[in-house]
């Protein structure tokens, strides 16, 4: 949980594993896993704690997508990941 104020943080955000990435299936067997808004975060940049993704404060922390992301890397390396059932539909 941020200790700071933010216009769209929810608590639910702070209980994912892998934070806003999203794993894609096919016909019942996961097929990737795409995470968006990791692409949007400079690596060689020192960030504030408090920066975002956008200027005016409102979109979401850096320091959550980098976070959630090293999560991602560190199981997939250890061969890890925590893959969610596919959900018929």
């Amino acid at each position: 949980m941020p200790s700071f104020p933010l216009k769209h943080w929810t608590q639910e955000l702070g209980h994912l594993r892998y934070g806003l990435g999203n794993f894609y299936s096919l016909d019942g067997v996961v097929t990737h896993y795409h995470n968006w808004y990791d692409r949007r975060v400079d690596r060689t940049k020192q960030f504030d704690a408090q920066d975002t993704l956008e200027v005016d404060g409102g979109g979401v922390p850096v320091a959550y997508l980098k976070a959630y992301t090293d999560n991602f890397m560190t199981d997939y390396r250890a061969g890890k990941v925590h893959v969610p059932a596919v959900r018929e539909r």
